[in-house]
């Protein structure tokens, strides 16, 4: 009998590959100086290659804390705190601002580095984007110069305040035009594209401030004031949407977004425009979190190829392009056409940043998970090793992402039976999360239900079960009870209750994990077909046949349309199937 499928964690990254062209490019002379482009009313905000904070996450923490304290910042981190400053080329109060926004939004230490960067980015292009233009009334233009200063000095909430006045006056000048139609349409539709452009700056000042459902509610009205005649704008402010939405978890208000500004930037560009590729990508991120695989290939083939269409050198977005559409195929285990493409990241990356970078570790143990899945473990392990070193010796040896590199490593290991040698790394893994992240954080739930399947193969099941217990009640707090996490955890302690023939137990778990599949994700969704199989397997060993047979055929359905025939889960959906079949065609 092949094992029923259970779910084991191995990080993969997924990039934003967007490309920008005859676009404002703006530079500020800081050492971490963002490149801001701006084209059709859309930004594009990153930081040049390599650029990091320089300071550790415990630091960043510490300071976090004196900031909402309000406590002097310790003496001994003063230069730390003015070497950032000096980096991103910003005020003192505004660097003060951006802790105190990763301190209430409750960021946790992993993400601080990103975040803190992108605050700043975002806080730079503010500025740029926030300054009067010719087409503003005197009296808003002098407001929105009082907004820019303000938000300079990181004074937000006056930011915002004037910000609103600016787009009050603006929204009511364009009210009062439109009353006298016959003689100030024009004024009136120039004024309706200043408050939109007010607008959009508030939701850019809400998604500095990680508020990205707020975010999301101002790019809409920002797109809703654009007059019929400008469809372009109105698409850089539907991207901004579709972005804000998906990071507030709002898929099919992304979806709807995203697809409309896709379809006016190819109508009105033409199909192999860059902004048509930045809307191919962003499109396709969003189908990857929703596990429409089949749908997002066919985007990030034409973003790839625009991609490597425009002149110049080798760029990082075509390897994160590469990345992409590497995945995508990787999920469908199509993995004879992902490899070629992962090696190409690899190859570019290692080119652009050198071969010890953070950047390049993340490459080596995507294309490591390939080898994995494929069953090419020496290979993999050899590729998870030269990740682990370079990370531990660039991040230091209690990094979350040296923690998801013997995380992966431990799994090869696991898969491969040598059980004594997975242990300890993942117990290393678990203790780096819970001292950096906190025991309560939803990584150090997937940790915990990897080292008790770890427990599980070994036949251990009352040590796996607490720890699956443990990492259900952190995804059930965290989360909320109707996560895909959740349904995960779920079915994974069920798998150790079916393990002791402990039935009467497993199956409420397995029922419950499968609605909750089916309801967040869909009843196509290939995470269902892995439930049905696993509740399918409970009957089988019942001898329950007759409930078994339904859920095993339409496990396989729902498998080989989302994979294909030939993709190891459905193989094993399929042998179980038969196997069950020839049981019961034997005489009793």
């Amino acid at each position: 009998m092949k094992r029923p499928i259970s779910h084991s964690i191995v990080a993969a990254a997924w990039l934003l590959c967007a490309t920008a062209a005859h676009a404002q490019d703006v530079r500020t002379q800081a050492p971490c100086s963002p490149v801001i482009d701006r084209t059709q009313g859309n930004v594009t905000v990153t930081f040049s290659g390599g650029c990091t904070v320089g300071i550790a996450p415990a630091e960043l923490a510490t300071i976090i804390d004196s900031v909402l304290a309000r406590r002097a910042i310790p003496p001994e981190l003063l230069d730390r705190f003015e070497t950032v400053s000096r980096a991103f080329g910003v005020t003192d109060t505004a660097l003060t601002t951006f802790f105190r926004i990763l301190g209430e939004r409750k960021v946790t230490t992993e993400d601080l580095d990103a975040r803190l960067r992108e605050i700043a980015a975002r806080h730079l292009t503010l500025l740029k984007q926030a300054e009067p233009s010719s087409d503003d009334d005197p009296q808003v233009a002098a407001i929105k110069r009082d907004a820019v200063a303000a938000i300079a000095a990181g004074d937000y909430d006056r930011a915002d305040n004037l910000l609103q006045r600016a787009f009050d006056d603006d929204l009511a000048a364009a009210h009062r035009a439109r009353d006298a139609v016959n003689k100030a349409l024009e004024v009136a539709n120039k004024r309706s594209l200043t408050a939109a452009k007010t607008r959009a700056n508030i939701g850019e000042l809400n998604s500095t401030r990680l508020r990205y459902a707020a975010a999301a509610a101002d790019f809409q009205a920002a797109a809703d004031l654009v007059p019929a005649g400008e469809p372009l704008v109105r698409s850089g402010y539907l991207v901004g949407l579709g972005s804000a939405a998906r990071l507030a978890g709002s898929y099919p208000l992304a979806g709807t977004a995203l697809a409309e500004a896709l379809s006016t930037r190819e109508r009105m560009l033409g199909p192999e425009h860059p902004d048509v590729a930045t809307s191919l990508n962003m499109l396709a991120v969003l189908y990857h979190d929703q596990g429409r695989y089949a749908e997002e290939e066919p985007l990030l083939k034409r973003a790839l190829a625009i991609s490597e269409k425009i002149p110049g050198p080798e760029r990082e977005e075509v390897a994160a392009c590469l990345n992409n559409l590497a995945e995508a195929y990787s999920a469908q285990g199509r993995y004879a056409e992902a490899e070629p493409l992962f090696k190409r990241a690899v190859a570019i990356d290692e080119r652009l940043f050198g071969p010890e970078h953070p950047k390049v570790a993340t490459d080596l143990n995507n294309l490591a998970g390939l080898y994995h899945a494929k069953g090419r473990y020496a290979e993999a392990e050899s590729l998870l090793r030269r990740a682990l070193a370079i990370d531990e010796k660039v991040l230091g040896p209690e990094h979350p992402d040296v923690a998801a590199d013997l995380n992966n490593l431990a799994t090869t290991y696991k898969d491969q039976d040598r059980y004594a040698e997975a242990e300890p790394l993942y117990n290393r893994a678990l203790a780096i999360d819970e001292k950096v992240l906190g025991p309560e954080h939803r990584v150090v739930a997937i940790r915990l239900s990897n080292l008790a399947e770890l427990y599980r193969a070994q036949g251990r099941q009352a040590k796996a079960e607490p720890l699956q217990q443990r990492a259900l009640a952190i995804h059930q707090k965290a989360l909320g009870p109707d996560h895909p996490a959740v349904a995960t955890n779920l079915n994974n302690l069920a798998m150790v209750y079916l393990d002791q023939g402990r039935y009467a137990e497993a199956e409420p778990l397995l029922k419950h994990a499968l609605a909750i599949s089916e309801k967040v994700l869909g009843p196509e969704h290939k995470d269902v077909a892995v439930r049905l199989n696993n509740l399918a397997g409970l009957y089988r060993d019942q001898g329950r046949y007759a409930d078994a047979e339904p859920l095993y055929r339409r496990a396989l359905a729902i498998q080989e349309n989302a994979l294909g025939p030939e993709h190891p889960n459905t193989k094993v959906i399929r042998g179980n199937l038969q196997t069950m079949q020839e049981k019961m065609a034997r005489p009793k």
